[in-house]
């Protein structure tokens, strides 16, 4: 996957978050729930919502899934989450603490401008 400095990380990651939570079988939990719970919180995340306790939740919810999951989907599942916190940890904080998306294309500055 290759992305420019115009792709909002925070996005990037939920909609690959989707396609795990769409693509997950089902058969066991860590990857189910997980998938579906981390998607939750990055969506919170973009929309300006999400809590810096949140981000300490998704590592362990990556690490679960990775840990535990049945198959290579669930086990893969976890590397975007991990790396956006490893690579682009001070974007995703920016959603959080100052509710702005430094690249301004996701939604979270689509709402900003709208109030503004």
């Amino acid at each position: 996957m290759i992305c420019d400095q115009n792709t909002c990380i925070v996005d990037l990651v939920k909609v690959l978050l989707q396609f795990f939570r769409f693509e997950s079988c089902g058969k066991c939990t860590p990857c189910r729930v997980g998938s579906q719970r981390a998607y939750e919180i990055v969506e919170r995340i973009s929309q300006g919502q999400g809590r810096l306790e949140e981000l300490d939740q998704l590592l362990d919810v990556a690490g679960e899934m990775e840990r535990a999951s049945n198959c290579g989907l669930g086990q893969t599942a976890a590397t975007p989450i991990r790396d956006m916190l490893k690579y682009f940890r001070t974007e995703v904080e920016a959603h959080i603490r100052l509710r702005v998306c430094q690249t301004g294309v996701c939604e979270l500055t689509e709402e900003i401008e709208k109030v503004a």
